[in-house]
């Protein structure tokens, strides 16, 4: 004689909430000793560390931290988080065991494993020259080969200051190690050496509805949440000028702005002198990549989310 484990599919129970809710689904077992002459009493937690083993009957109960599912979008995103372990009070060495599973790893994203966050700002930038065009995909080289086609707008040199939009974008997901990291959820995910090595470097395609070559790849965060559950943040900056700023020549003999323009100010026609002698930097000079291509910032799940929208379901 020796423990039996019975699913008592009747107990089941599935919620499916709009998020921001999560997912949850309850399993229940009936776990026993078949024996009738047993009568000795089980402590709880031993009927727990019975339930870890992966052999016959135990098997058929998913453990702490294991998918629910093998299988599906939505299904293999419930993780089990809870094992309620209870007394049949009418039968001796008899136990109700109850599995829950939701989507920890998600948190309040059940249906979408990714959260992209946007939040504006801005920058202050030195404007000496109004100019007509800019350098495609706002590229600069770093020795200036010409000068900015357009009119003064500083005063002696002293450049106006303009104020250039800015958002600060974040894109985040979670996973369990222990399940995840040598399966297809998140096979193609790089690694951290990798990901220190692309910092700084700007996207080579428009990427989410950003032009090409104003998103900058700022940096890569992972932060253990718990013993199963790992969070991982990209984050960029994207800003609406390319990161280009303006610099201006200056005299090889004295260091000083060639102001070569004259243009009228205060209502006097040549009240005032400035340079046209300006170029376009570019302070990040790395190869561009191509925010796109999964394996190159973001698994193929993280990309495949960011590209598609919200299932209707």
């Amino acid at each position: 004689m020796a423990w039996q484990v019975t699913r008592l599919h009747a107990q089941n129970s599935l919620a499916v909430v709009a998020e921001p809710s999560s997912v949850t689904e309850t399993q229940m077992f009936l776990v026993f000793e078949d024996n009738p002459a047993y009568v000795a009493g089980e402590e709880l937690f031993d009927v727990y560390e019975a339930l870890k083993d992966t052999t016959p009957p135990w098997d058929g109960i998913p453990k702490i931290g294991a998918r629910l599912y093998a299988t599906g979008n939505v299904a293999k995103q419930l993780i089990v988080d809870t094992v309620d372990i209870r007394p049949v009070q009418t039968r001796a060495n008899c136990y109700e065991v109850i599995v829950r599973a939701s989507a920890p790893l998600l948190a309040d994203m059940p249906y979408k494993p990714v959260r992209y966050q946007i939040q504006t700002s801005s920058r202050i930038v030195d404007y000496y020259v109004d100019a007509t065009s800019g350098p495609a995909n706002f590229d600069a080289p770093i020795t200036p080969t010409s000068l900015i086609a357009g009119t003064a707008v500083n005063v002696m040199g002293d450049p106006w200051k303009y104020r250039i939009p800015q958002a600060n974008i974040v894109v985040e997901t979670s996973y369990n190690p222990r399940l995840d990291s040598a399966s297809v959820y998140m096979a193609d995910m790089p690694d951290p050496v990798t990901l220190a090595s692309l910092c700084f470097s700007r996207n080579s395609a428009a990427w989410l509805g950003w032009p090409i070559g104003t998103v900058l790849f700022t940096g890569f965060e992972e932060r253990q949440l718990s013993q199963q559950v790992i969070q991982v943040s990209w984050n960029f900056t994207y800003d609406q000028l390319g990161f280009l700023d303006q610099v201006p020549y200056r005299r090889p003999n004295d260091g000083g702005l060639w102001l070569d323009s004259s243009y009228a100010w205060g209502g006097i026609a040549g009240g005032a002198r400035g340079t046209t002698k300006v170029a376009w930097r570019q302070p990040y000079q790395k190869p561009k990549i191509n925010f796109n291509t999964a394996g190159v910032l973001f698994p193929n799940v993280v990309k495949s989310s960011l590209d598609t929208d919200y299932p209707t379901w």
